[in-house]
């Protein structure tokens, strides 16, 4: 998500420029959306530190999902603790309700 929204900061800041010595009204700050409608400003997302406590979804992060599906690190340690015949993957909700096949857990 990041690699995506600092491009963005880049056109953002050329415009603010080129609009300060035109004497222009500077232009909004970029507004990023997630499906449910939540907004937040860009330059604030950027600046802030988070540490969550999940992994987000690689198949989701690949095909643009936002906000990404987020793996519990406690299950995916439990996953690789359990013996079982599990085939390898986990269900992501976002992939499912969007017919994308679940990601395999060595790529989470």
């Amino acid at each position: 998500l990041r690699t995506s929204l600092e491009p963005m900061m880049v056109r953002w800041r050329e415009s603010l420029s080129s609009a300060l010595l035109q004497k222009k009204p500077p232009p909004a700050s970029p507004i990023i959306a997630c499906d449910k409608g939540h907004e937040v400003q860009v330059q604030k997302l950027l600046s802030r530190v988070i540490i969550h406590n999940s992994v987000p979804c690689p198949s989701c992060l690949h095909h643009g999902i936002t906000p990404p599906w987020g793996f519990n690190r406690a299950q995916l340690t439990s996953f690789f603790e359990e013996e079982s015949k599990r085939r390898g993957v986990m269900t992501c909700p976002n992939c499912a309700k969007r017919n994308l096949p679940p990601p395999r857990v060595m790529d989470i």
